[in-house]
């Protein structure tokens, strides 16, 4: 299935070719039968003049071949009927669902480029504000290691306090955002993607590391303001 859904049924065994009116479809119906026969392409082909919604007409007039075997005997019955359509290029499901896949590959284009860009922002304000705290309280953890902490726990506390905002910040984030995902595919009617999901569990592996070396970034510059806690820390 196409990833939207907008209500229509899917029939990807289907080739059509639109007509002019009922005449013109028994006529095109005549040739397609023709034409299918001399490729080897075995279909039925039937006329389409009701107005109806359950083909890849959609509701216009025509003519229908149903092409059992897969995507490669359509796509063999497409070239086939390239002839009867008079200057209209048969219709597949492909055809039919081209706008509505357009539309999800550029919003998901926008939505992977907004997400990275959201993770880049936030690497940089983790390792910029796990650099100010160090600075900040500088004669702090001068004092602390004068009295014998290691750096290791001095180090592990500060990283403790920079990403835990973070986690939570942006796992509440990231899981609203696929809850609303979720409740817009169910609402449109689109099948689960599963490449999508693994597009964003990557997204959201590299920018938890980028931040988390950001973050780490600033642990020679801890090492550094502690270096002689004697001298520093009054």
């Amino acid at each position: 299935m196409s990833q939207l859904d907008i209500g229509f049924p899917e029939h990807p065994d289907q080739v059509a070719v639109l007509t002019d009116g009922g005449a013109d479809a028994r006529r095109t119906a005549a040739e397609a039968r023709r034409l299918l026969d001399r490729a080897g392409v075995e279909a039925t082909v039937s006329t389409v003049d009701d107005g109806g919604f359950d083909t890849v007409l959609l509701g216009n007039t025509g003519v229908v071949a149903r092409v059992p075997g897969g995507p490669e005997r359509v796509d063999a019955a497409v070239t086939a009927l390239a002839p009867a359509g008079q200057g209209r290029f048969p219709v597949s499901q492909d055809y039919v669902s081209a706008p509505d896949e357009t539309i999800t590959d550029r919003v998901a284009t926008v939505s992977t480029a907004t997400l990275l860009l959201s993770f880049l922002v936030a690497t940089a304000s983790a390792g910029l504000t796990a650099a100010a705290g160090v600075l900040d309280r500088r004669r702090v953890y001068g004092l602390l290691r004068l009295s014998g902490t290691p750096l290791r726990v001095l180090d592990r506390a500060r990283v403790r306090e920079t990403v835990l905002p973070l986690v939570v910040l942006a796992g509440g984030t990231t899981a609203m955002g696929v809850f609303g995902g979720y409740q817009l595919n169910q609402a449109a009617g689109a099948t689960v993607n599963s490449s999508g999901a693994c597009q964003l569990a990557l997204c959201v592996t590299a920018g938890a590391l980028a931040m988390l070396a950001a973050i780490g970034g600033s642990r020679p510059l801890l090492r550094r303001v502690t270096a002689n806690p004697a001298q520093t820390a009054d």
